[in-house]
């Protein structure tokens, strides 16, 4: 039941993000991107200040963080928003 929770969340928070991108039309589409990855970069830093665990800094994960960020968040939500 909760797998199912959390993904129908995820669902809502994405269309919503989309949503709120298409009314608010006068600002650039990569000016909305910018501030969508800060604030979630910013409050994943703070739980992970709190709780203690950091992730590893070696040239290995710091790839796979940034081909993560950019093909999984950046360039799908920069598409969807630059179509909009």
């Amino acid at each position: 039941m909760k797998p199912l929770l959390l993904m129908m969340i995820t669902g809502l928070l994405t269309g919503g993000v989309l949503a709120a991108g298409k009314l608010a039309g006068q600002v650039p589409p990569l000016t909305l991107l910018l501030w969508q990855v800060s604030g979630g970069g910013l409050m994943l830093w703070m739980v992970l200040l709190v709780s203690g665990r950091f992730p590893r800094w070696d040239r290995r994960h710091l790839n796979y963080y940034l081909l993560g960020g950019l093909l999984g968040v950046s360039l799908p939500f920069a598409l969807a928003f630059l179509v909009l």
